[in-house]
């Protein structure tokens, strides 16, 4: 995939937290008032939506900033608009591989429902005999044998209703910009997919943002990207011989935290120094000859 990379963000305090609201209205028929929504992030950059603000024009400008534009139909769109924000929004991005309000289907016959959602299922199903694509098209799906397959995998899941496009969205966006792995680094296909199919059931899964960052940082991908597949200890000397790179960026771009000068002062490179050290079983420090 592209490499393009950007400072990291906190991207779920971005995603969810444009629609802060208030609680949930009473009911004057005796029945308890529904709970208050816990409240959301609050962002610096996106501004919270009031309940005066939020119409069908505001779910729309959602849909298209996170959801590829969603395929909800427009009598949703009028249901979310009528909701809270904040509840409307929890409801809308979702990271289940399917959310039928959001991009609706065919149910659990569906085909799609086969695949998991999964970067790879959908691979081989789009690539194979039963694809509804022409069959002139099919193999440009395969990548496995494709250079483009995981692109045109990934961008034809944001856009086919009965999928999620919100976590393709963010799924892209991780591997494009925040988590970048390159084929033209020398990643192997198979990899860049086993990576995004380890995000994605991280955060189907529920796990917190921290823990998909580091399941993340553990992939073949990463360690392809940025080479410390190569790096050595030498048992005899005690020498470690490699390169910091990752260790920075794991808390530069990972999680933004560049330190208190520049991008590349002492912090980040004292922090990568500990990742990298190599320690014996007796707790003693070895010696780190960083190349």
């Amino acid at each position: 995939m592209y490499c393009k990379r950007i400072a990291a963000s906190a991207v779920l305090a971005l995603l969810l937290s444009a629609c802060g609201g208030g609680g949930g209205d009473g009911d004057s028929g005796g029945t308890p008032p529904a709970p208050t929504p816990a409240p959301l992030p609050v962002s610096s950059v996106l501004p919270p939506v009031s309940d005066a603000e939020w119409d069908d024009t505001a779910v729309r400008n959602v849909l298209h900033a996170f959801a590829y534009g969603g395929q909800a139909s427009d009598a949703q769109v009028r249901a979310w608009a009528d909701m809270n924000p904040q509840v409307a929004i929890t409801e809308m991005l979702t990271f289940s591989p399917f959310n039928a309000r959001l991009s609706p289907g065919r149910g659990e016959a569906d085909p799609l429902r086969a695949t998991g959602g999964t970067l790879d299922g959908l691979s081989r199903y789009w690539s194979g005999s039963s694809s509804p694509f022409a069959s002139s098209s099919r193999a440009a799906f395969d990548y496995r044998n494709d250079w483009g397959g995981l692109q045109r995998t990934g961008l034809q899941a944001g856009i086919t209703q009965g999928l999620n496009p919100f976590l393709h969205r963010v799924l892209f966006w991780e591997l494009n910009y925040h988590l970048a792995v390159n084929q033209g680094a020398g990643v192997p296909q198979v990899q860049i997919a086993r990576d995004y199919d380890t995000l994605l059931a991280a955060l189907t899964a529920g796990e917190s943002y921290s823990r998909v960052l580091a399941r993340a940082a553990m992939s073949a991908a990463v360690a392809r990207q940025y080479g410390h597949n190569r790096n050595q200890f030498n048992n005899s000397t005690g020498v470690f011989r490699g390169n910091e790179d990752f260790a920075r960026e794991f808390h530069q771009l990972f999680f933004g935290i560049l330190g208190t000068t520049r991008a590349e002062d002492a912090n980040p490179r004292a922090a990568g120094r500990a990742v990298t050290t190599k320690w014996s079983p007796s707790r003693t420090r070895r010696a780190c000859s960083p190349t």
